[in-house]
């Protein structure tokens, strides 16, 4: 079988986040690559199940079998090839056999635009035609654009003063790299010319809420297109969050709708950069109240576990068709009732099953929340 490092689906240095990008971008179950672990001389296997990524240390016997290679005990094998060949052939412990390496070679990797790829997340004004109106929300005015004359994007103009432009040129480098079929991609932000533009992949459908409202008694008549919905929106998340990125506003008018029923999570961590809006706390910090747990209204404690909270609102929207969540309460009504435990109800649409995983997401406390794999396995 040779050496580890003439093997198609051997990467070398890699870091499991630049392996989870690759594979969900792939997004093929059974698809994998082996790369060096951080245990110099060892390895570790990234492997998508169908429904995530999941990684395996590739472990070396030091008693039983010295020297051979093993993911679980007592499936011993003499060379990492030959561990690879084998779970080609069977599962043995693992959720699915390994299928198939990357399509494209790993260095290669960019974002296809047509023959197009970005190698500048900074966009120049000149590169944008920006045609005409599609709505407005949290952030500014949003367009439908043509960039570099070709590729229909929407442009977001952001509201004079609204943003910190600062942070937004720190982070906008890292969000462009961050790439899965259930996130909306950010392709860069135009600088040259005020207002600042922030350019995203263009969804056909518009916003996840909208769309609900639009087809609400269809989508009511097969609650199996709702369910998978959510299971869309998780596998984003769980992708956001496996690179420690924290939503704040996980909410259906920030998911966006593409063909064939494709949902996309949308403008992530951007309300990190929002120096004024409708969700600006008493504290100074924003936050939007309605999808908000109990430590982001009391202290404005964000983190994966708050997301969870908001998705679980997300699917509450999702399986009422876009109804407004504690409907008929004002804010501070809202926020008063969060914090004494008072969940919303359950949906008529919605199993006893589903709603239990709701109401797992809406733990008081923020560490009884599961996180979004054990999520999608429930799902």
């Amino acid at each position: 079988m040779g050496i580890i490092q003439s093997n198609s689906w051997f990467v070398g240095d890699m870091s499991p986040q630049h392996a989870e990008s690759l594979l969900y971008q792939n997004n093929q179950a059974g698809c994998f690559v082996v790369r060096n672990s951080k245990t110099k001389g060892l390895y570790s296997l990234s492997l998508h199940t169908g429904i995530c990524v999941k990684h395996y240390h590739i472990k070396q016997s030091l008693t039983k079998r010295k020297g051979y290679y093993y993911l679980f005990d007592g499936n011993y094998h003499q060379t990492v090839p030959h561990l690879i060949h084998y779970h080609m052939q069977h599962a043995g412990g693992l959720p699915c056999r390994l299928k198939s390496t990357l399509s494209t070679s790993p260095d290669n990797i960019g974002i296809n635009l047509g023959n197009q790829e970005i190698s500048n997340w900074e966009i120049h004004a000149s590169e944008l035609e920006i045609l005409e109106k599609l709505g407005s929300g949290a952030f500014g005015v949003v367009h439908r654009g043509r960039w570099r004359k070709s590729t229909i994007v929407a442009v977001k103009t952001i509201n004079p003063g609204a943003m910190s432009e600062d942070e937004l040129r720190k982070e906008a480098k890292i969000m462009t790299k961050l790439q899965h079929p259930n996130v909306v991609q950010l392709y860069g932000v135009c600088f040259t010319q005020r207002p600042i533009k922030i350019v995203i992949e263009f969804m056909k459908h518009g916003s996840l809420l909208s769309y609900l409202s639009r087809y609400k008694q269809s989508f009511l008549e097969s609650t199996r297109l709702l369910l998978d919905m959510c299971i869309q929106v998780c596998k984003g998340m769980y992708y956001l969050e496996s690179n420690n990125f924290i939503h704040r506003d996980l909410a259906a008018r920030n998911c966006l709708v593409g063909s064939a029923n494709t949902i996309k999570v949308a403008d992530f961590g951007l309300a990190r950069f929002v120096l004024d809006n409708e969700y600006r706390s008493s504290r100074g910090s924003l936050f939007p109240i309605r999808w908000s747990p109990p430590e982001v209204i009391r202290s404005a404690v964000f983190s994966s576990k708050s997301d969870v909270w908001s998705f679980g609102v997300l699917m509450f929207e999702i399986f009422t068709c876009g109804k407004v969540p504690y409907e008929g309460y004002n804010n501070s009504q809202v926020m008063a009732n969060v914090q004494r435990g008072k969940i919303l109800e359950k949906p008529m649409a919605c199993s006893k099953e589903i709603y239990d995983i709701m109401k797992q997401c809406w733990s008081y406390n923020p560490e009884d929340r599961p996180g979004f794999g054990k999520l999608l396995e429930k799902l």
